[in-house]
C-alpha cells in the first residue's frame, strides 16, 4: 500500500480505555472486524474482550457482536462477508490450567447466530477460512512442549483432520490465493 505525504495513520477506534486489536478487513473493504478489551483486564484472561466491527474510515460507531464474559479473539471474514470465524474462550480448561480453553465460534457479520464449532479442552487458535470458504485452518497444541501443529476442517465444525506433525512448531497458517494463470 502507498501512501501519499498528505495521508497520516490514524485511530480509527479512538477509545483510550481499550486495547483494540486482532483487526481483519472484510472482503469488500468497507468494514474492519477487531477484538476489543479493557486496559484493565487481566493478562491472562481477558474476559472483556469482544467482537466488534466498524467502519474502514472509522466514521460511526463500532458495532459489538459479541456479549459475554468470555475472552475471544483473532477474527477472520468468511470470503463472501457473512460471516465471522473467531476463537472463543469456551472450552473446558486445558489441563491444569484455570482458564477455559479456546475454542472455535462463528457469527453473523450482524451478530446473529454464534455457533461453536469445536468442543474440547485443548486451545484451538488463529483460525482462516479457505479462499472458497469451505473450509478452516487453525493451530493447535499437541503432545509435547511447545508444539503447535495445523489442522484443518469443513466450515460447519466437521471433517477435521491434522495437516502437519511433531517435530517443531507449526501455527499461525494462513490461506494462500491460487495465482490466476491468465494474469502470467
Amino acid at each position: 500500500m502507498t501512501t501519499s505525504s498528505t495521508e497520516r495513520v490514524g485511530n480509527i477506534t479512538r477509545n483510550p480505555a481499550a486495547v483494540d486489536d486482532d483487526p481483519d478487513w472484510s472482503p469488500d473493504g468497507k468494514t474492519i472486524a477487531f477484538t476489543s478489551h479493557l486496559v484493565t483486564d487481566g493478562s491472562d484472561n481477558h474476559v472483556t474482550a469482544e467482537i466488534y466491527v466498524i467502519n474502514a474510515d472509522g466514521s460511526g460507531t463500532p458495532t459489538r457482536l459479541t456479549s459475554n464474559a468470555e475472552e475471544e479473539r483473532s477474527p477472520n471474514w468468511s470470503p463472501d462477508g457473512a460471516r465471522i470465524l473467531f476463537a472463543c474462550r469456551r472450552g473446558a480448561p486445558v489441563a491444569g490450567g484455570p482458564f477455559p480453553s479456546f475454542e472455535l465460534c462463528v457469527i453473523n457479520a450482524d451478530g446473529s447466530h454464534l455457533t461453536r464449532l469445536t468442543n474440547n479442552a485443548v486451545a484451538e487458535l488463529t483460525p482462516t477460512w479457505s479462499p472458497d470458504g469451505s473450509q478452516i485452518v487453525f493451530h493447535r497444541r499437541v503432545a509435547g512442549p511447545g508444539s503447535f501443529q495445523l489442522f484443518v476442517m469443513n466450515s460447519d465444525g466437521t471433517g477435521e483432520r491434522q495437516l502437519t506433525f511433531p517435530p517443531g512448531i507449526n501455527a499461525f497458517a494462513h490461506w494462500g490465493q491460487i495465482p490466476d494463470r491468465s494474469e502470467r
